[in-house]
Formats: structure tokens, sequence, C-alpha cells
């Protein structure tokens, strides 16, 4: 894998936030956190079609691992932040 990541998700904008922000790359809105989210409810509405809830399910774990690559440093950018969406409770 040489360090590289499955999923990453990087912050898409047309604004300057992901200058000024960048550890919004890891919150749930904007980050790989919403993405593993997204994907763990495409393996649920695979139902019982296990080759769909199969891809879906590595397409989770992938994202999750990048949720986890970062999480020193979404710990260290948020401070006391514990906000849902823009802070730590977003990448528990």
């Amino acid at each position: 894998n040489h360090g590289r990541r499955r999923c990453h998700w990087p912050l898409n904008s047309t604004d300057s936030a992901p200058a000024l922000h960048p550890q919004l790359t890891s919150s749930l809105y904007y980050g790989s956190p919403g993405v593993a989210l997204f994907f763990r409810q495409l393996v649920n509405a695979a139902g019982n079609d296990t080759k769909q809830a199969s891809h879906w399910e590595a397409a989770t774990e992938a994202a999750v691992e990048d949720v986890q690559h970062g999480a020193a440093r979404a710990k260290a950018a948020y401070g006391a932040n514990v906000g849902f969406y823009y802070g730590l409770a977003g990448i528990a």
C-alpha cells in the first residue's frame, strides 16, 4: 500500500475553507467520516444482495481506515470542540 490510503475524501470547496480550516477534511460533514456513514447505509440497503453488501462493506472499511489515519491530527486541530458535524463527536 506504500502509505497510500484506499479511501480519502478531500474537502472540495470553491471558497477558502480548505486553506483556512484544513481540519474540516476530517469532519463528518466534509470528510471521510460522512462518507463512511453513507457507505454503511448502502450496506444496509443492499439487504440480501451479498455481492453488493460486500462491495459497500469494503468501501466502508476503507473510509473508516482513513478516519483512523487522521484521528490524532483531527483531535489536535479540533481541541475542545466536540460538535457532531465539525468536531470530535463526528469522527468518533
